[in-house]
């Protein structure tokens, strides 16, 4: 299959890997795969760091040589902050060096992760988005094609400082964002559409229905919520069938 040619001069300019490269034809050929036009499907945001790639135990890691245990379970930004005797710039100096290139690389996704992103792409638009600087977009892309699953994502969005993944999603329309750290979901109100999943990985569920932000602590459970999150008939239907295809997945 010839590769759309707007996307092999994205390649040349950019000077891309042959894993980045055939993670974005794997985007493109997403669309004769299932012959559908994701356009038309509800665009949901999927957080990277954290949530769809495993960071934890790199994280940890790297602050057990600086004398702090973190913890065994997954807590955000202000809570490792408060273990650590509030040092905001010790955590800086982690970010550099796990979310450094190198150590991107090396990182795998997190427990049922690739299984979950392949039903949800079968019913909606999946972007990934991350607070990462733009010059991490080739890196990062090229690690989820690494890890075979980069022909499941619409697209991989570096929103960097200058907003938040909150504002990008009211922006583009999306219908829900999954993310690991509470801090980026806390704006969303419940008189709005825009609907929220804290993927707080390993910790007990601490949001109850009724709330814009839901929690949950493994990739069955984001998928089997979908359903109840989606705003209309139709696509509570099409949840009904990712739901279903799950339950398969799980005899």
């Amino acid at each position: 299959m010839d590769c759309n040619p707007d996307i092999a001069q994205l390649a040349l300019t950019h000077g891309m890997s042959e894993w980045t490269y055939s993670c974005l034809r794997g985007r493109h050929d997403l669309r004769k795969t299932y012959g559908r036009d994701l356009g038309n499907m509800p665009v949901i945001a999927v957080d990277v760091g954290g949530t769809v790639e495993d960071t934890w135990s790199a994280k940890r890691s790297w602050f057990a040589t600086k004398g702090f245990d973190i913890g065994r379970t997954p807590i955000g930004r202000r809570e490792i902050v408060k273990r650590v005797g509030g040092k905001e710039d010790l955590y800086k100096d982690m970010v550099s060096d796990v979310y450094s290139d190198a150590k991107i690389a090396s990182h795998n996704l997190t427990d049922g992760c690739s299984e979950a992103l392949r039903l949800l792409a079968m019913r909606f638009r999946v972007i990934l988005l991350t607070s990462r600087p733009a010059d991490q977009y080739a890196i990062t892309l090229e690690w989820l094609g690494s890890r075979g699953i980069g022909g499941l994502i619409e697209d991989l969005v570096c929103v960097g400082p200058s907003r938040t993944k909150v504002e990008w999603c009211r922006a583009m329309n999306a219908s829900i964002i999954v993310d690991d750290d509470m801090r980026h979901l806390e704006t969303i109100r419940l008189e709005e559409e825009l609907r929220a999943i804290h993927f707080s990985r390993g910790a007990e569920p601490t949001a109850a229905m009724g709330s814009a932000v839901l929690s949950v602590c493994t990739w069955p459970d984001v998928v089997t919520l979908f359903g109840g999150l989606m705003p209309t008939a139709e696509r509570a239907e099409s949840l009904g069938e990712i739901g279903r295809a799950s339950c398969r997945e799980r005899v």
